[in-house]
C-alpha cells in the first residue's frame, strides 16, 4: 500500500458520538497491542510509536508513557486505571466542542513499507507521519499554520511494520461555534477530494520519499479548464471536448435514445471501459474510463457534470440492454415524455404509466423542513417492472417537482411500489436431476464438503472464470456485483432463481454435478425462457419445458456463433500442421503424421457442441491428412446424432462447393456413414410432454436446416488436395466412356484432349473451393 489517506469503511467508526465510544478509541490509540497468534515469534507492539502525538488539546495530566518513564504505573491495574482517566479527559475535550450529530471524526494516513524505509529512525518516520496529519488539519481548517487550526485535533502514530500510520481525529465544531464539514464524498468532492489534494501536494514536495500514485492517477484524467463559463480541453484533450459538446447538445435529458446515441458515440470515435479501483475511499470497486479515437483511456473525474452524466447514462443503458435483452431506453424515453407532458397527480399518473409502459414512479425518502414544516420528497426512481430495474428520473430529464403530491399519496405509492417490485421479483423454483460422476476430475465441480467460499477461492487459483464466482453469499441468498439478489438456495438440489440470475443458476447446478434441471412450482415465462437459453449454451438439459420459436432461435444463435468461431480455429490449426509437414519434406526431413486434437465447444469442461470438431475432421481429411491423425474422432462419430452430423456435412459441402459425388468420396475416406442411426449425445435441451404416451421426437440440432448447395448442371469431379505422405487418394469417377484407362491401354489425340479438359475442370473446381474457404475464414 502506498501513502494513502482513508476513512473506515463503516461510517460509524469514522464519526463517533458519546463518551463511551470516544474514550474506548483513545485507549486503543495509546495502549500497546501484541500479536498473540504467533506465539513462537518475539512479541512485537504494532502500536509502537504512540508516544508521538500532534494535538492542540492541553491536559493537566502527564501521558501514561511519561509516568512510566518516571517510574510510576508499575502494576497493570495502576496503568489501566490511569489510562482510563487520561482517555476520559481527552474524550471530554472533544465532547465539549461538538456539534451534536457526531463528536469526533476519524481517519487514517498510512505509508507503505517501501516508503517508510527511507527514514533512518523511528522518530524521523513518526515526525513525517505527524507532518502529514498537520498538513491535513490545515487543509480542512483552510489555514497556513498548524497553530491556527480552529478545531480540536489529535494525531497518534502507530509504527506497524507492514504499514506505519497515524490516526487523525478532529472535533465536530470550530472554536467560534461553526460546524466542521465532515462530508466524506469521493475523489470528486467532499473531504476525500480535499485529502487527495493534500496527498498530491506532499508527493510533489517529497518525491524521494513518497510513491507518485496521485500524480500518476491525475495524469490519466482528462485535462480541462473553464474559460469564463466555457469548458475547454487542454492539449490532446481539446478535440475530445469539442467532439463531445456536439453529442451533448443533441442528446439532452428526455431527448436521449440509447440506440441512436450508441451509433453516434461510436462513429465519433468514443469508447468506454471499466478499471478496478483499489482506493478504500471510493464508493465503487470499478471506475468508468473513456477514450477518443483509439487514444488512452482516461478518468472522468475532471469532466463537466453534464458530460460525465451522459457517458454514465450510455454505460448504464448499454449494461441494462445486454442483461435484459430489452430496449430499456425506449421505455424510459416514452415514459419520460408522457410524465413531462402530464398534469396528473402522482397516483393517477402511476395508473397511466403502469397501463401504458408497465413502469411506476415515486420517491424513496420523506423529510420535513425544520423551519417551514414542509414535506420534502427525495430520491425519486422510475421502476421498470418488466425487467426489475430502476433509474434516476432526473438523469433522464423527468421533472418530478411539477408532479402534484401529498404525504398520504406518497406513502400509498411507496407501498404500491414495494408490492409491485415483490411481484416482479417473483422467482422460479427448480431442481437438479441426474448427477454426473462425482469422481470426474473437473475443476469446476464442487469438491465433497467444499463451501461456496472455498470453491470460489479454488476457482481463482485455477483461473476459472464464471458469473457464479462473482456472487456474494449472505445466509441462503446469493447477490450479484450490483447487490441485486440472484438466487436463494432452498436445498442441496433446489434453487429459487430471480431475474438476472439465470446464468449463475445454470453454473451453480453444473458446479454441483447435475446434468439436467426441472422447473417446479409456479411458472415464470421470462425466467424459464432465459434459463432454457443458458442451459442450451452450457450443455445442461431441461426436462419439462417446451420453448417457443423465438427462444429456440436465441439459443441456436448463441450456439452457432461459437460454432463458427471454433471452426476458424480448427482450420487454422490444420493448415499450420500441413505447412510444417511441407517444410520438413522440402528440407529432406522425415515427415511424421501429427496428432491433432481438434476443439469442440466446451463450457466448464463439458462438451456442449461437437460440430466444430466434426467440421475440422472432414476438412483435414479433404486437405490430405489421414483420419488416424485426429485424436478421439471415432468416438465422436459414433456418439453424434445423424441429423447433427448431416448438418455439418451440408455446411462443409456448401463451403467447399463440392458435388454430391465428390462429397461421397470424401465421406468414405472419413469413414462417415450418414444412413446409420446414431445414439444422440448432443442436442438443445429436449422438450418433454408428461401427457404424451411416447417421448417426443428429438429437437432439431443446431445447423440442421442450413441450405444444401445446388448441384452444377454437369458433374465436376474434385480431388482431395495432395499433401505429404497422405493416404491413397479416393478414386475419381468420370463421365461414361471418358476414362482413358478403358481404351485398350492406348491414348488417341482425342483422348488426350479429353483428359486435359478434365484436368482443367479439376483445377478450376479446386480454385473455387479455395476461394469459398477463404471467404469463410474472412467471415469468421
Amino acid at each position: 500500500m502506498n501513502f494513502i489517506i482513508s476513512f473506515e469503511e463503516d461510517k460509524a467508526k469514522s464519526q463517533l458520538k458519546g463518551m463511551t465510544d470516544i474514550k474506548r478509541r483513545i485507549e486503543y490509540y495509546l495502549t500497546e497491542k501484541y500479536d498473540y497468534k504467533n506465539l513462537g515469534q518475539a512479541k512485537t507492539d504494532s502500536h509502537k510509536g504512540n508516544e508521538f502525538l500532534s494535538t492542540n488539546i492541553e491536559l493537566d495530566m502527564l501521558t501514561p508513557h511519561e509516568l512510566r518513564e518516571l517510574g510510576a504505573l508499575q502494576t497493570e491495574s495502576e496503568y489501566n486505571e490511569y489510562m482510563n482517566q487520561y482517555a476520559e479527559a481527552y474524550a471530554q475535550k472533544f465532547i465539549d466542542l461538538s456539534f451534536g450529530e457526531w463528536d469526533l471524526g476519524s481517519f487514517v494516513i498510512s505509508m507503505s513499507k517501501e516508503e517508510a524505509s527511507n527514514f533512518k529512525t523511528e522518530e524521523e518516520l513518526s515526525e513525517f507521519l505527524l507532518l502529514a496529519h498537520n498538513e491535513t488539519m490545515k487543509a480542512i481548517s483552510n489555514c497556513a499554520k498548524i497553530e491556527d487550526v480552529n478545531f480540536r485535533h489529535l494525531g497518534v502514530v502507530h509504527l506497524k511494520e507492514t504499514n506505519p500510520h497515524v490516526h487523525s481525529n478532529l472535533s465536530s465544531k470550530t472554536f467560534d461555534g461553526h460546524k466542521v464539514d465532515f462530508y466524506r464524498g469521493d475523489s470528486e468532492c467532499g473531504l476525500i477530494k480535499l485529502l487527495n489534494d493534500v496527498k498530491f501536494d506532499l508527493e510533489a514536495r517529497y518525491p524521494h520519499i513518497l510513491l507518485q500514485m496521485e500524480h500518476e492517477k491525475r495524469e490519466k484524467e482528462l485535462k480541462v479548464k473553464l474559460e469564463g463559463q466555457v469548458l475547454k480541453g487542454e492539449g490532446d484533450d481539446a478535440e475530445f471536448i469539442e467532439a463531445f459538446k456536439i453529442l451533448e447538445a443533441q442528446y439532452t435529458d428526455d431527448n436521449y435514445y440509447h440506440a441512436d446515441f450508441k451509433k453516434d458515440f461510436a462513429a465519433a470515435g468514443f469508447k468506454v471501459k471499466f478499471q478496478k479501483i483499489n482506493s478504500p475511499n471510493h464508493k465503487k470497486s470499478k471506475e468508468l474510463l473513456v477514450s477518443y479515437k483509439d487514444g488512452e483511456f482516461k478518468s472522468l473525474a475532471t469532466l463537466d457534470f453534464k458530460y460525465k452524466r451522459l457517458i454514465e447514462k450510455y454505460n448504464e443503458l448499454e449494461h441494462a440492454s445486454n442483461v435484459t435483452h430489452t430496449d430499456v431506453s425506449k421505455i424510459i424515453l416514452e415514459a419520460s415524455r408522457f410524465i413531462n407532458s402530464s398534469s396528473l397527480n402522482l397516483e393517477d399518473l402511476n395508473k397511466e404509466l403502469k397501463e401504458k409502459f408497465n413502469v411506476v414512479l415515486g420517491p424513496k425518502d420523506i423529510e420535513r423542513h425544520q423551519k417551514t414544516g414542509e414535506y420534502l420528497y427525495n430520491k425519486w426512481s422510475i421502476h421498470i417492472l418488466d425487467v426489475g430495474l430502476k433509474f434516476s428520473p432526473e438523469k433522464y430529464g423527468i421533472k418530478t417537482k411539477q408532479i402534484p403530491v401529498n404525504l398520504e399519496m406518497v406513502k400509498r405509492v411507496q407501498q404500491q411500489i414495494i408490492e409491485l417490485q415483490n411481484e416482479s421479483l417473483q422467482g422460479l423454483k427448480m431442481r437438479g436431476y441426474e448427477k454426473n460422476n462425482r469422481y470426474d476430475p473437473r475443476k469446476f465441480y464442487r469438491l465433497q464438503g467444499e463451501t461456496l467460499e472455498e470453491w470460489k477461492e479454488r476457482q481463482a487459483q485455477e483461473n476459472m472464470k464464471s458469473v457464479l464466482a462473482t456472487l456474494e453469499k449472505q445466509g441462503s441468498d446469493l447477490f450479484g456485483i450490483n447487490h441485486r439478489k440472484q438466487m436463494s438456495v432452498l436445498s442441496p438440489n433446489e434453487l429459487l432463481v430471480y431475474r438476472g440470475g439465470e446464468r449463475a443458476a445454470v453454473q451453480m447446478y453444473i458446479s454441483l454435478g447435475f446434468k439436467s434441471i426441472e422447473f417446479t412450482g409456479q411458472s415464470n415465462a421470462q425466467i424459464q425462457a432465459k434459463m432454457y437459453v443458458e442451459a442450451a449454451l452450457h450443455g445442461l438439459k431441461v426436462k419439462n419445458y417446451t420453448p417457443d420459436d423465438e427462444t429456440r432461435a436465441i439459443a441456436q444463435k448463441g450456439l452457432d456463433s461459437t460454432y463458427n468461431q471454433i471452426i476458424g480455429k480448427n482450420i487454422a490449426l490444420i493448415d499450420l500442421k500441413i505447412e510444417r509437414m511441407k517444410a520438413d519434406l522440402a528440407e529432406g526431413k522425415p515427415v511424421k503424421n501429427p496428432v491433432i486434437n481438434l476443439q469442440s465447444n466446451k463450457k466448464f469442461e463439458i462438451e456442449v457442441d461437437v460440430r466444430p470438431k466434426l467440421y475440422g475432421y472432414i476438412y483435414g481429411v479433404y486437405s490430405g491428412l489421414k483420419p488416424s491423425v485426429f485424436a478421439d474422432m471415432q468416438q465422436a462419430l459414433n456418439d453424434t446424432p445423424k441429423d447433427v452430423l448431416k448438418s455439418v456435412v451440408d455446411h462443409f459441402q456448401l463451403s467447399e462447393t463440392l458435388t454430391d459425388d465428390n462429397l461421397a468420396t470424401i465421406l468414405k475416406s472419413c469413414h462417415i456413414e450418414l444412413d446409420e442411426e446414431k445414439a444422440p449425445v448432443y442436442k438443445l435441451p429436449q422438450a418433454y410432454n408428461p401427457e404424451a404416451k411416447k417421448p417426443e421426437p428429438s429437437q432439431q440440432a443446431p445447423g440442421a436446416e442450413e441450405a444444401k448447395p445446388a448441384k452444377p448442371t454437369e458433374p465436376t469431379p474434385v480431388q482431395p488436395k495432395p499433401q505429404p505422405e497422405q493416404e491413397p487418394k479416393p478414386v475419381v469417377t468420370y463421365p461414361t466412356g471418358t476414362n482413358p484407362t478403358q481404351q485398350n491401354g492406348t491414348q488417341t489425340q482425342a483422348q488426350q484432349a479429353q483428359e486435359d479438359k478434365q484436368k482443367q475442370e479439376q483445377e478450376r473446381d479446386k480454385a473455387l473451393g479455395r476461394e469459398a474457404l477463404k471467404k469463410l475464414k474472412e467471415k469468421l
